[in-house]
């Protein structure tokens, strides 16, 4: 068995342990919105890279009980290529579209406040807007990162900051680096009682 399919089997235990039927259970809503950079060069000569750009998305979840939540998401993000180091792309402005899943654990305060920390794993689209040669392709990611929320009592709305981190491979037209990408941003929610 591979190390991805022992880990999948794992998350998939862990979430059966959790027992869904739990009185915390509930589906939640986001949205969110905020910047977007990329840490990595996409050369090894670190002649190019990307500028910050901004981001957008959102999803849903189920909260199996008050510390464990599955999450699926979608990310916009946009940016735009800098410096000399790939011709191809330079001056190109770059979308993602990111798409996957996450297990978030979290630890309710009485106060509202819930600081968490999540991983999971997905996928990027890569488009290059006016890019006459670079098709968009699409690449396996990694995604983790943390956060704070807060819930409004008896309301079902909350807010959030979170940090996001997304590895892949970018490898097109001249550019071939794993890329590690850092997404920033604040966001609404909702939640449903089940």
């Amino acid at each position: 068995m591979s190390y991805l399919s022992t880990v999948g089997v794992g998350l998939v235990a862990l979430v059966v342990a959790a027992n869904p039927l739990a009185a915390q259970s509930s589906i939640f809503v986001f949205g969110q919105g905020g910047g977007f950079s990329s840490v990595e060069d996409l050369n090894a000569a670190g002649t190019a890279d990307f500028d910050t750009g901004f981001n957008v998305g959102g999803g849903v979840g189920l909260q199996l009980n008050k510390y464990l939540a599955v999450r699926g998401s979608f990310d916009f993000a946009q940016s735009d290529v800098q410096g000399l180091g790939v011709a191809q792309l330079a001056g190109m402005e770059i979308d993602r579209f990111f798409y996957g899943g996450d297990i978030q654990l979290r630890y309710p305060f009485s106060i509202g406040l819930s600081p968490y920390v999540f991983g999971g794993a997905g996928a990027v689209t890569i488009d290059a807007t006016g890019a006459n040669n670079l098709d968009s392709f699409t690449k396996f990611a990694g995604r983790f990162g943390g956060g704070l929320s807060y819930e409004f009592p008896r309301s079902g709305f909350g807010i959030f900051g979170e940090g996001l981190g997304l590895v892949y491979d970018f490898d097109r037209s001249g550019a071939d680096e794993t890329q590690f990408d850092v997404a920033w941003h604040g966001g609404l929610s909702y939640r449903f009682s089940l």
